[in-house]
C-alpha cells in the first residue's frame, strides 16, 4: 500500500522496469496495460463487439464505442481496432470526476491536479499510461518530441501539445466526465429499467452514452459489480448475489505492507521478496 495515488504507484513500476540494478537480478512483469501484450489482447474485444452488434442490428453501421477509462489501455485498443478496419464510429471516453482526459482534449494541456477518491477507483488516475502511446501515434510517431514533452510535464507539472497533434486527438476521440452522483443514478436507473446491475466504472460509460446525441452506442463493461458492493448497494438498495469465488475470497485474510512513495523503499522490498537481501 503506497502512500500516494495510482499515478505514484505506476511511476514506481516504470522506474523499476528501467533500473538495471533491478532488472539484472530479477524478472518483473506488469499485469496492467503498461504491458503492451494486454492492449493487443483487448483489440479483439472491439472487433468482436461491433461484429456481434452488426449481426444483431445490421442497420446500425459504425456505432460509437464508449470506453470507461483509467489508464487508457482499452481506449488505445479500441483505436487500434478501428485502424484495423473494425466498423467503429466515434470512440467516446468516459471518465469520473478525475477528468484529466476531458480537460486535455479541451485545452491541449496536461496539468497536475490533485486526484480525488471516487466511487470508481480504477479511474482515479491523473496521467493515463497509454495516453503517451496514443500521442506518439498521432504525432506521426515522433518519439523525440513526445519524450521531450512528457519529460517537461514531469519537471513543470504542466505541458502544452502542438495544435496539429491536438486537432488529430479531437478528430479521433470524444470525452465526457461523470460525477459520483450521476454514477449512482445510472446504476439505479439501469436496474430499475432492465434489471441489469453494473459496477460504477461501467456506469460512467452508460452515463456518457446518454450524453452522445442521436447515436447508437456500444458501451464497454469493465468490471463485475460484486467488486464494488458499497456503491452498487447504495444505488439499488440491496446487495446483489455474489459470485461464489468472490464469497470465498471475502472470507480470507488480507495481507499487505505499507510504504512511502520513495523508489528506494520499493527496491529494498523487491530485494527482500526475491531473497537477495537489502540493496
Amino acid at each position: 500500500a503506497i502512500d500516494g495515488a495510482f499515478d505514484d504507484c505506476q511511476d514506481l513500476v516504470k522506474q523499476s522496469f528501467v533500473d538495471p540494478e533491478v532488472t539484472s537480478s530479477m524478472n518483473l512483469i506488469a499485469v496492467n496495460s503498461v504491458n503492451f501484450a494486454r492492449v493487443l489482447i483487448q483489440i479483439s474485444y472491439y472487433i468482436a463487439g461491433v461484429n456481434q452488434l452488426g449481426c444483431q442490428r445490421p442497420e446500425l453501421e459504425f456505432p460509437s464505442v464508449v470506453v470507461p477509462t483509467g489508464n487508457c489501455g482499452n481506449v488505445l485498443a479500441a483505436w487500434y481496432a478501428k485502424q484495423l478496419g473494425a466498423k467503429i464510429g466515434d470512440i467516446v471516453v468516459s471518465t469520473n470526476e478525475n477528468d484529466s482526459f476531458v480537460r486535455f482534449l479541451e485545452s491541449g494541456k496536461l496539468e497536475h491536479v490533485v486526484v480525488r477518491q471516487t466511487l470508481s477507483p480504477s479511474m482515479d488516475i491523473q496521467i493515463p499510461s497509454n495516453l503517451e502511446r496514443i500521442l506518439w501515434h498521432l504525432s506521426g510517431q515522433d518519439s523525440e518530441m513526445i519524450a521531450s514533452l512528457m519529460t517537461q510535464y514531469k519537471t513543470d507539472s504542466t505541458v502544452s501539445f502542438p495544435n496539429e497533434v491536438m486537432d488529430r486527438m479531437r478528430q479521433e476521440f470524444k470525452a465526457h466526465s461523470v460525477s459520483d452522483q450521476e454514477t449512482l443514478e445510472t446504476i439505479r436507473d439501469l436496474h430499475a429499467q432492465s434489471d441489469l446491475v453494473v459496477d460504477p466504472h461501467t456506469a460512467t460509460g452508460v452515463a456518457a452514452a446518454n450524453k452522445v446525441n442521436g447515436s447508437h452506442c456500444l458501451v464497454v463493461e469493465t468490471a463485475a459489480p460484486d467488486k464494488f458492493l458499497d456503491a452498487v448497494t447504495s444505488a439499488i438498495g440491496f446487495t446483489p448475489e455474489l459470485h461464489p469465488q468472490l464469497v470465498e475470497l471475502l472470507d480470507k485474510p488480507e495481507r499487505y505492507e505499507e510504504s512511502s512513495a520513495e523508489y528506494s523503499q520499493l527496491v529494498e522490498k523487491l530485494h527482500t521478496v526475491a531473497g537477495l537481501g537489502q540493496k
